[in-house]
């Protein structure tokens, strides 16, 4: 209740600021929580579907052999 209130007192622009702060964090706990607790090779393979190094275009990532 006490959060409920204080939100309430806020101004529309920081509660702008405040819920576009937690759709980020609902999207980025998971993934990058995801990213960081997997296995090496499984992260790494994730991560690069959110960032591609620059000049590099874009990156295909090769499925695992069983070698």
């Amino acid at each position: 209740m006490k959060l409920y209130l204080w939100y309430i007192k806020l101004s529309l622009s920081k509660k702008v600021i405040v819920g576009s702060f937690l759709g980020w964090s609902l999207q980025a706990i998971p993934k990058w929580g995801f990213v960081l607790l997997g296995d090496g090779e499984a992260a790494a393979s994730i991560i690069t579907l959110f960032i591609t190094p620059r000049g590099f275009g874009k990156r295909i990532i090769e499925p695992r052999s069983n070698s």
